[in-house]
């Protein structure tokens, strides 16, 4: 009997290991149109939350069913909620722990000088990494030096901070661990900058960095650029910010406003290198 209780547990197993690769649409590309995207997703549903003004709350009659797509859904309001009973919603905001130093990463002993940078958690060694904009020598406000540390518990990082090997960059801090397994190991890690657009570099352990293609990627004109894995859609997303100029190829136009403003645009690749 135990016999015929494993095999049936492990054909179960199996078969929705089977069905998660070839029917499962977070795993499968048949549901994705050819730009890798589900029908309707480029529609823009975006809205600014207003909690006090019961924006966007529920659902109108006429938009049901609500079409949710692929999650996660923070259920921030009662938008995807058809009906509550016996609950309350209670929004807890994050407090600073006094017996934690802040901030963590200082000017005056790391040599930060720029907002931007990436933590990710190392899968082989358990560790936080840290990656951040260090000042040049000559002291440079347009141009920076790639630092990182490393941490046991994300709060006390050893020092001395070290120094990457990059070529001549800008600014930006913006890191991807592709994982211990990827295809291509000395490329494993992706970093991301703005010098006239967004150009990327790759590095096999995230100390040691070279191009992973020459020259710009994404163009845009104003110099802060990230980039993330989406692995719902399974695609990478750039987040840029550009102004908007008289120039035709940067324009950026939107349909509620006018004039000169810098905004945030995105942008979505299969391999980083077409957007």
């Amino acid at each position: 009997m135990q016999d015929s209780s494993s095999k049936t547990v492990i054909c179960a197993i199996v078969t929705f290991l089977l069905w998660l690769i070839f029917v499962n649409p977070v795993f499968s590309d048949e549901p994705f149109n050819k730009s890798g995207w589900l029908d309707g997703d480029l529609e823009d549903r975006s809205i600014i939350y207003q909690p006090d003004a019961n924006i966007p709350g529920q659902a109108m009659q006429e938009e049901l069913p609500v079409r949710a797509g692929l999650g996660p859904h923070l259920l921030l309001d009662d938008y995807l909620i058809a009906e509550s009973r016996n609950v309350e919603r209670v929004i807890m905001q994050p407090q600073r722990d006094p017996a934690i130093p802040n901030p963590i990463v200082t000017g005056p002993e790391d040599g930060c000088f720029q907002p931007y940078l990436t933590v990710l958690r190392d899968p082989d060694t358990g560790r936080y990494r840290i990656w951040y904009d260090a000042r040049r020598e000559d002291k440079s406000h347009s141009h920076a030096r790639l630092a990182t540390m490393e941490s046991s518990d994300g709060i006390h990082f050893i020092r001395p901070p070290r120094i990457c090997v990059t070529p001549e960059m800008k600014i930006g801090s913006e890191v991807i661990d592709r994982g211990t397994f990827y295809q291509d190991p000395s490329a494993r890690y992706v970093y991301s900058y703005w010098q006239g657009g967004m150009r990327l570099l790759a590095s096999p352990d995230g100390y040691n960095w070279h191009m992973l293609v020459e020259g710009v990627v994404l163009f845009h004109d104003h110099d802060i650029t990230g980039i993330d894995w989406d692995p719902i859609r399974r695609v990478y997303v750039a987040s840029v910010s550009t102004n908007r100029t008289e120039r035709p190829y940067l324009i950026t136009t939107g349909k509620k406003w006018s004039g000169y403003r810098r905004t945030t645009m995105m942008s979505f690749s299969k391999d980083l290198l077409n957007w």
